[in-house]
């Protein structure tokens, strides 16, 4: 029997003019103008706040500069053979990261969303979407990777710490509440390309002293070596 969705699918794919990915959130799969899809990239890159166009990238020097720290840890024990040969780089292909947005279709209006669903009229609208910064076979994937195994255990120490919308509420199952209590949300816009270098560095020479007192299944590094990854 043929599956109507996957030759709907299929056949969707073979049309230049659309894209096809999935939204930012609920597990959508969105099907786009290629045009629209391409405004809203370039209104991000091109919004003179967070990215700024370099006339020439050079990933093998930020490939050598990677690879200088990684051997002075390991001359100085700080990784074990296995770590040390998967996180430097030698032989290996790299590609420039390169920038892909998802749709947040989930910030619309609820009043566009009622004439679209509806069908009534053909309705234009610019989705804003959320800008993903790619680093398979890039220069920083695999020490990004070593650099996440050691400071995520740091952030589940915050009293802050939410790992996602289901910790949540059972956090709140687990909350007394008082029947008079008003509960607020907010939410950030452009949260992390609105985060400041020098603010993520103070913020990491705050918790030392965690760090200092975690331990891990392999060799830790110096706290100094985390900061200079963490400055390519």
């Amino acid at each position: 029997m043929i599956d109507p969705i996957s030759v709907c699918l299929r056949t969707l794919r073979h049309i230049e003019t659309i894209t096809i990915h999935k939204a930012d959130k609920n597990n959508i799969t969105v099907v786009q103008n290629k045009k629209d899809y391409a405004n809203e990239g370039e209104r991000q890159l091109n919004d003179g706040i967070h990215y700024i166009e370099i006339p020439e990238i050079n990933i093998k020097n930020t490939m050598n500069k990677i690879n200088e720290i990684v051997y002075n840890m390991n001359k100085d024990n700080y990784l074990d053979e296995i770590t040390f040969k998967y996180i430097k780089y030698e032989n290996q292909y790299i590609t420039t990261p390169f920038a892909y947005f998802l749709p947040k279709i989930h910030k619309l209006d609820n009043e566009i969303l009622k004439d679209i669903y509806k069908q009534q009229t053909e309705i234009k609208i610019q989705v804003p979407a959320r800008p993903i910064i790619s680093q398979c076979n890039g220069p920083l994937e695999r020490i990004g990777r070593y650099l996440d195994f050691f400071l995520l255990p740091i952030v589940k120490t915050q009293t802050t710490y939410i790992s996602d919308t289901g910790s949540f509420i059972r956090l709140l199952e687990k909350s007394k509440i008082e029947t008079d209590t008003l509960l607020v949300t907010y939410d950030i816009t452009s949260l992390y390309t609105n985060l400041r270098f020098s603010e993520i560095i103070a913020a990491l020479n705050s918790v030392t002293g965690i760090y200092e007192n975690l331990e891990y299944n392999i060799i830790k590094p110096s706290f100094d070596y985390l900061l200079q990854q963490l400055s390519q």
